[in-house]
Formats: C-alpha cells, structure tokens, sequence
C-alpha cells in the first residue's frame, strides 16, 4: 500500500527536456511523477542515446513509477486517424524510457455511434496498443465532454474494463474535476462516497490505477474543462480529500494536475493533502 508522500505526485510541466522533470522531482523527494513526452508544437523530444540512458538510470534509481500523458490530440476512437499514429509513436518512446504507465484521453468519435459501437471501437484501438508494448501500463481518463467524447459516463466506462477485466495493463485513470463537470457532485461526504460506490460497482476498485485529483473553475454538470487549485474552485480541499483519502481508495496513486503555481505553494497544497485530519 502506498503511503503518505510517496503516495502524491505532481504533473510537471517541461521547458527544455525530461530532466527539468528529473530536476524537480529530486527536489521534491517524491518517488513518482507525470509529464508528457512532446512539444505543443506537436514535436516529440529530441533525445540522443546517452540522454535516454541517462534518464533510464535516473528513473530507475528514484521513481517507483513514471506517468506520461498522452497529448490532447491523441485518439482511440479512429485507428487509422492521425492521432492515433501519433499515440503509437508516444508508446514506443514511452517504452524506449521506461515509462510505467501511459494516460489517454480516449477521444472523440466522428460519427454518432451506439455505446456498444463506441466501446467496440475503443476496445480495437486498445488491442492495437497491448500489442504495440510489452510492459506499459495504459491508464484511460474519463472525459469532461459530452456527446461524441469517449466517456463522461461511469457506466458506459464499466462496459469498457468488462472487456479487459483480466489484463492487467489497461486500468482507469479518475479525474475528479472532470467528473464533477460531468454531472457528478461531489462536494459533500455523502456525495462522494455515493461516487466511490458507483466506480466500485460499474469499473470495480481493482481497474482504478490512478487519481487525478483536480479542482475545477466550472459548475457541476457543465461539461467545459478548466482545472483550479485544489481548493480554489467549485469541489473545494474538504471533498477532494475526502476522496483520495476514501477507504477504498488508499491504495491508488495520485497526480495532481494544476495551474502554474511557484513551487513552494506546490508543496503547500501536497502537505494539505498529507496533513488534514480525516473527515
């Protein structure tokens, strides 16, 4: 069972390359981070051998585990689409770099489809990435769109991971703010546990590889997606809390994906997170 500080992990932004990563999380002492693997040019980076290697030696040596997500244009809802080549070329980076794991936004569908479609297409496209990998560990996040995305609904996740229920390597990644946006209230002890339920029965504890727990600016059920410091939005510190620190729920890894902040106000929000007596 993951503990404490090892248990709590920042999404770091990258300016230059992976190590300003490498460099902050030493800092920090955490055993586990997130970042992404390219450019918002749409550029992976540049790496030479002796860089990969000396990441490699990096991580094995000080993280746990290393979360790399996906980019926001990536897609499993179209296999012959650009954003799903490009997926597969992060996978083999991430691989290359001995990432543990991979978050994907599954992404929107072009056509409207009935959810047995949608979960058939989306199942081909994880096929293509097991088979793709030999170790990393896909994590797919729940959506705070409606519509065409690929799912905002607990439910229709639960039909996905009946699928893949025995593979080990594809699990789900839970992120609170988009959950709230999607309709899920969860600013209240009861709310939340009614939630926990909720992806107990439909996904099952067992598929939840880890939370991404981040407040948001927007109201519950409003389907737009902008991220707020834990405490700073409409879910509030007392109900994230409440979450991550649910019983069922201690075991998970958790990744906080905020606003530029300076990184001593970073650490601040961690130590909360650490800190506050259970609700």
């Amino acid at each position: 069972m993951i503990k404490n500080r090892s248990r709590f992990g920042l999404h770091i932004r990258l300016h230059d390359s992976l190590f300003d990563a490498a460099s902050k999380v030493q800092r920090l002492g955490h055993r586990f981070f997130q970042t992404v693997l390219m450019h918002e040019s749409r550029q992976f980076f540049n790496m030479t051998d002796d860089q990969v290697q000396k990441f490699i030696e990096f991580r094995r040596v000080h993280c746990d585990y290393v979360y790399a997500h996906g980019a926001y244009w990536s897609n499993l809802t179209h296999i012959s689409g650009r954003g799903f080549h490009s997926l597969l070329k992060e996978v083999e980076l991430a691989e290359k770099l001995e990432f543990t794991h991979l978050v994907i936004h599954p992404g929107s569908f072009l056509l409207d489809l009935s959810s047995d479609q949608r979960i058939d297409e989306i199942s081909k496209a994880i096929e293509i990435l097991l088979k793709h990998s030999s170790k990393i560990i896909f994590l797919l996040e729940n959506s705070p769109h409606k519509d065409r995305s690929f799912s905002c609904d607990i439910v229709e996740f639960g039909k996905l991971f009946q699928k893949f229920k025995k593979n080990h390597r594809v699990k789900m990644c839970v992120d609170t703010a988009h959950a709230y946006v999607a309709g899920y209230d969860l600013i209240s002890q009861k709310k939340v546990n009614e939630f926990v339920l909720l992806l107990e029965k439909h996904v099952g504890i067992e598929n939840i590889g880890l939370l991404h727990c981040n407040d948001t600016k927007k109201s519950c059920g409003s389907f737009l997606d902008m991220h707020a410091v834990p405490g700073q939005g409409n879910i509030g510190m007392e109900s994230l809390y409440a979450f991550v620190h649910h019983p069922k729920l201690v075991h998970i890894p958790v990744i906080l994906e905020m606003p530029t902040l300076d990184e001593s106000l970073e650490v601040d929000v961690i130590d909360q997170f650490e800190n506050m007596e259970v609700l």
